[in-house]
């Protein structure tokens, strides 16, 4: 099987490397930012979501 590497060059495929801890939602209950980190960063709120209780997913590991 050949491996084939895609190489896209515009801005929007540069990705955000996240070196530092903080909360994964904003007080809007959105993403507080995009990216991607090497190990666990970002902490999770239930109570953070913008959504109503319903509307919410959760799954265990």
């Amino acid at each position: 099987m050949e491996r084939t590497e895609s190489v896209i060059e515009s801005p929007a495929s540069i990705q955000t490397r996240l070196r530092q801890p903080g909360p994964l939602l904003n007080e809007r209950g959105e993403l507080a930012c995009a990216g991607y980190a090497t190990r666990p960063l970002l902490s999770y709120e239930r109570a953070a979501i913008g959504a109503p209780p319903w509307r919410i997913k959760e799954w265990s590991e």
